[in-house]
């Protein structure tokens, strides 16, 4: 991520923010007399705004990057007030300043800022966001598939069930015999208890939905045969495959 050191303030005030989700704590510095102002405001930009505007000269603003976003910085750029969104991880802190609260975190934001010891990261514009936070779901959706697909495989293979269907990336758990050989064992018929197919119906709701046709089996599908055609008269769930 791109960072850049800022050169001290030369505005009147700084001022302070540490930005949650529902509370803004602000501290404002008043470089020429020393007076330091604290509130509690509402999470919200225009709130904040209102507080820097009535101050009454000119200022500088600076919170720390978080999940809150870039929509403050972007407010208070278009009113004209110069907005610093910190790097949280560069901010100097004393050895053992070990209290944390929010008003100490915004007079250390507003005394940083105007030492000029805060380093910026750089606001991104809507367009870039909107893509971060597209890639960003797209990675978590495909975590959250592959983890999907492990709980349910395992839970098949602690009864004795090995996947061996369905085309590799499907996405899907179609439940299937090894082709039988001399040496391997007859498959296992798991219990059917209400236990397993809650843990089953769990696993299924968190996988792709199936994508073959013949699924679930019927009397007359191949697959019939197998400890699975049980469940095709009384699922447990919509997208459950244990019998």
């Amino acid at each position: 991520m791109f960072t850049n050191t800022i050169p001290a303030a030369r505005e009147r005030w700084v001022v302070g923010l540490d930005v949650h989700a529902r509370s803004i704590s602000a501290s404002a510095l008043d470089l020429l007399t020393g007076e330091l102002i604290n509130a509690r405001l509402a999470a919200d930009p225009a709130t904040a705004l209102r507080f820097v505007t009535g101050l009454g000269a000119d200022s500088a603003v600076a919170y720390e990057a978080g999940p809150t976003g870039f929509g403050l910085a972007r407010a208070l750029d278009q009113a004209a007030i110069r907005c610093v969104v910190a790097a949280p991880s560069k901010i100097a802190r004393a050895p053992g300043d070990r209290v944390k609260t929010d008003k100490r975190d915004a007079t250390l934001l507003a005394r940083r800022l105007a030492a000029g010891d805060l380093t910026a990261v750089r606001v991104p514009s809507p367009t870039e966001e909107a893509a971060r936070d597209l890639t960003r779901a797209h990675e978590d959706a495909r975590a959250d598939l592959m983890s999907a697909r492990h709980r349910a495989s395992k839970l098949l293979l602690r009864h004795g069930i090995v996947y061996s269907g369905g085309a590799p990336g499907a996405g899907t758990i179609t439940p299937g015999w090894p082709a039988p050989t001399s040496t391997s064992p007859p498959p296992k018929t798991p219990s059917r208890t209400p236990t397993n197919k809650s843990c089953c119906s769990r696993s299924a709701r968190g996988t792709s939905p199936p994508r073959s046709p013949t699924w679930p089996p019927t009397a007359s599908s191949p697959t019939s045969s197998t400890p699975w055609a049980a469940c095709a008269a009384s699922p447990c769930s919509p997208r459950c495959s244990w019998p």
